[in-house]
């Protein structure tokens, strides 16, 4: 008998909590009808479906007439007059909660009972300057702070340890003081257009299961609160004015989807990306003071497209010479007016390719068209200066390739690609077995004391 009883109370408080709520989506747009809505909606405490409050063109000073509510699923007050929150103090939980373009709000005063929250997204509100008022608030999957030119105070998120998603961008934020226990994002997080100098309060950030996005931030000169990171799904590093030192990047083993640099007038080179293996794309655009590509040597695959844009100092790009062209499927150098030699073994595979879309031009002579660029790869780097000291015969070979020597001149290397890049052979002899391999035609790399070689041989 006493389940019995327990279980019709259960049922009761249930009707009681659910009361005669709006059975869809309910739109607000007077202060009347809030004012009325415990009338209209009695015993109506759980709302079931979307409560929006817009206050367009309406006079809507106050929220008290929604103080029966304990439970929601999105609410959204946009546009209203009102200066704090009074009316949903009882508020306990809900889905999302969001904030848009109510002027008149200084803080989130008026949530104090809230506990959990799916979301929070405080949009466009220009008086806002604190997160106040939510110091109940335990439990919160997604923060989106966007736009409150005046926000310049979140320590009241303390509590946070991990968050679906975070969009941080257009406030007044010198700190990211009360974010120091936030451990995990499971999607993505942008910084954008923020004031401050160092994130180091997310130091204890261990996993970002989606992106990086730091964007437009132009007093950021540390980023060291990154390091224990290792991989993610896209990084952004764009419009950072003051960004000269990548640190807290060097754990970056694999980005699968971009790689984008872009937009960073201090950055000079990327040697803090040794450890980075494997990229979808690579974006690098528009750094006018990046001299080289140094960093990336042990960059082993780009899954989809290399995109090297208006780096006019650039000189260099050596660094990615040991790519597989292979899953390739798109290379644009454009308009790197310093940048005359592009006959690395990626690129020499890739404008032999026919199957890889390329776009070159607006480079130093020497990189400004896919066939100087071939003609360079046929001649090697340096063998025009080597042409007396080193020769490969016989080609086209059979089974051993042997590679004479002249004066002084040693072999510290020679390695054997695929047109497309693909290493078959690592040896430091003179003499290469090449008898495995199926006829075609072969790159032959071969570092000297001198300098490096790379000769095309056939094999029969």
């Amino acid at each position: 008998m006493k389940k019995i009883t327990l279980a019709i109370a259960f049922i009761l408080s249930s009707f009681i909590g659910w009361g005669q709520c709006p059975s869809t989506e309910l739109l607000l747009t007077s202060q009347l009808e809030i004012d009325n809505f415990a009338s209209n909606y009695p015993n109506c405490t759980m709302l079931s479906n979307d409560l929006t409050i817009d206050g367009t063109g309406s006079d809507i000073t106050n929220l008290n007439g929604l103080s029966v509510i304990t439970n929601g699923q999105q609410i959204f007050i946009k546009t209203t007059q009102i200066t704090d929150l009074s009316g949903l103090e009882n508020l306990i939980t809900v889905g999302q909660f969001s904030l848009w373009d109510n002027s008149g709000l200084q803080d989130l005063t008026g949530l104090s009972a809230l506990e959990t929250a799916g979301g929070l997204e405080v949009w466009i509100n220009s008086g806002i300057s604190s997160l106040n008022g939510i110091s109940s608030l335990q439990s919160l999957g997604t923060l989106n702070l966007f736009e409150n030119p005046n926000l310049a105070d979140i320590s009241q998120l303390s509590f946070v340890e991990s968050l679906n998603s975070s969009i941080i961008g257009g406030n007044q934020l010198v700190s990211f003081a009360g974010l120091e226990n936030l451990q995990s994002i499971e999607e993505d997080l942008i910084i954008s257009n923020e004031p401050m100098v160092h994130i180091n309060e997310l130091s204890n950030l261990q996993d970002i299961g989606g992106a990086l996005y730091l964007t437009n931030n132009v007093n950021l000169v540390d980023i060291s609160a990154f390091s224990n990171l290792s991989s993610l799904a896209n990084l952004h590093l764009t419009e950072n004015s003051q960004l000269s030192d990548l640190s807290g990047l060097e754990n970056m083993q694999a980005i699968s989807g971009r790689l984008r640099i872009g937009d960073n007038s201090q950055l000079i080179d990327l040697s803090i990306f040794s450890d980075l293996t494997l990229v979808g794309y690579l974006d690098i655009y528009d750094n006018p003071n990046l001299v080289t590509l140094d960093g990336l040597e042990n960059l082993q695959q780009i899954a989809h497209r290399l995109l090297i844009i208006n780096n006019p100092l650039l000189t260099d790009i050596e660094a990615i010479s040991n790519i597989s062209a292979a899953q390739i499927d798109e290379v644009v150098v454009l308009s790197n007016t310093s940048l005359s030699i592009c006959n690395n073994l990626l690129m020499c595979a890739v404008v032999n390719d026919p199957t890889i879309l390329k776009t070159i031009g607006s480079n130093a002579s020497g990189c400004n068209t896919v066939e100087e660029i071939q003609e360079s790869c046929l001649l090697g780097i340096d063998e025009i200066s080597l042409e007396e000291e080193l020769a490969l015969y016989p080609n086209p070979v059979s089974s051993i390739l042997e590679i004479s020597m002249k004066n002084t001149t040693q072999i510290e290397e020679v390695e054997v690609f695929t047109i497309l890049g693909e290493r078959l052979i690592r040896s430091s002899n003179s003499a290469v077995n090449m008898s495995g391999l199926a006829s075609g035609v072969y790159l032959i790399s071969i570092q000297t004391n001198l300098g490096k070689v790379v000769k095309r041989v056939v094999k029969r």
